[in-house]
């Protein structure tokens, strides 16, 4: 074990942060398959509780090192704000990947980007002009094609998956 940590640490961080983003890629890709897998036995809300617990286990070892300053913060509102849409776009996505093609649900998940805009404006108080504005009205109109082409009202899981996009990872 020892030699490959070592062949790690000789790694440049370019290499490094690629093996990260694979790994990344690959327990995404395992979690998306699971939660398809076992949507019929569990509920979208019991299974994004497995998946926070999953990552308390992963964080354990930092936050057990300096609990005080794991815990930090300025706003606390903000952070429980933060935490409550996130666990909402979690069981919205897992809804979402249970009850939809897995294709038709991962690629709402892009659709991510398109909500900047509109936070930007709101959020951030960011002046948002008119070219912005179409682009994003254009990207929504094509995820609406995408989900329906025959012009019909989006199901249910499909409007799940599009607002779990806002919220989510």
């Amino acid at each position: 074990m020892t030699d490959l940590a070592a062949a790690y640490g000789r790694l440049s961080a370019n290499a490094r942060g690629a093996l990260w983003m694979l790994a990344s890629a690959v327990t995404f890709t395992l979690m998306t398959t699971l939660v398809k897998h076992l949507g019929h036995s569990y509920s979208p809300a019991v299974q994004t509780f497995y998946r926070q617990l999953a990552g308390l286990i992963v964080l354990a070892p930092i936050i057990l090192r300096d609990p005080k300053r794991a815990f930090a913060a300025r706003r606390y509102g903000l952070i429980l704000f933060r935490a409550l849409a996130a666990i909402a776009g979690t069981v919205l996505g897992f809804y979402a990947y249970q009850n939809m093609p897995l294709a038709e649900a991962n690629a709402l998940s892009f659709t991510r980007a398109l909500w900047l805009v509109p936070l930007a404006m709101f959020v951030l108080r960011e002046p948002v002009g008119v070219w912005r504005w179409g682009a994003t009205l254009i990207g929504f109109a094509g995820v609406l094609i995408m989900l329906r082409p025959s012009g019909a009202a989006p199901a249910l899981p499909a409007l799940a998956g599009l607002a779990s996009a806002r919220y989510s990872r």
